[in-house]
């Protein structure tokens, strides 16, 4: 039954993917597919080298496909999977978690967190910038609306990517992260590195310490 589950589950996911996948291709974009599950094994939740060895199914691996595809110019295409664990058959492995590992290995000059809201709500209004302390903290939590940061999902919740925003900002120099709409023209906007109109994004920001 467990097998059916991981087979039903990573039909969902690689359904989805293909359907970016070939709106992607519409538009020209040389764009390959990769499943975390053909690269990445974990044993008890952990993805280290070593712990995989006998299948080398490990980041380092999925790191070197990526370069080689860079250098030839393709767009790799990641999305959240399901991935088998020597200790507990299977496990998520989430899309915004894999942004983090991605984004320590590349060092990316912006990462961009996609939702089906326009950014980070308090009192009904969206927050142009967010800024993170220098602890790695969000202190100002609970200002935000409640129905953003209860939305439900299997890998975690909005509070769940300002973590991850809150890792990448501390531990990658000059990256800007935003956390978008689908449905807007900021993605565009950040691509081309034009200006973002107030209220149509939020842009995860490091305080600087002033002492």
């Amino acid at each position: 039954r467990r097998q059916l589950g991981v087979c039903d589950t990573r039909r969902s996911v690689t359904h989805l993917h293909n359907y970016v996948v070939d709106a992607l291709l519409k538009e020209n974009i040389p764009v390959i597919g990769l499943s975390p599950f053909h690269f990445l094994m974990s044993n008890n939740l952990k993805i280290e080298e070593g712990i995989t060895k006998k299948l080398e199914l490990n980041y380092s691996r999925l790191f070197a496909y990526i370069r080689y595809l860079l250098s030839q110019n393709y767009v790799p295409l990641l999305h959240g999977d399901v991935i088998l664990d020597y200790t507990l058959h299977w496990t998520l492995l989430s899309s915004d978690d894999l942004m983090f590992t991605l984004a320590k290995e590349f060092r990316p000059h912006q990462c961009l967190f996609v939702t089906s809201v326009p950014g980070i709500l308090s009192n009904n209004r969206v927050l142009d910038e967010f800024y993170i302390e220098q602890d790695g903290k969000f202190h100002n939590i609970d200002s935000i609306d409640s129905y953003i940061s209860n939305i439900i999902d299997v890998t975690g919740s909005m509070k769940k990517k300002l973590m991850i925003c809150a890792k990448i900002v501390n531990e990658i120099d000059n990256c800007n992260v935003w956390i978008v709409n689908t449905n807007s023209n900021t993605i565009q906007n950040l691509l081309l590195d034009e200006k973002v109109i107030s209220g149509q994004g939020t842009r995860i920001i490091k305080r600087l310490n002033t002492d």
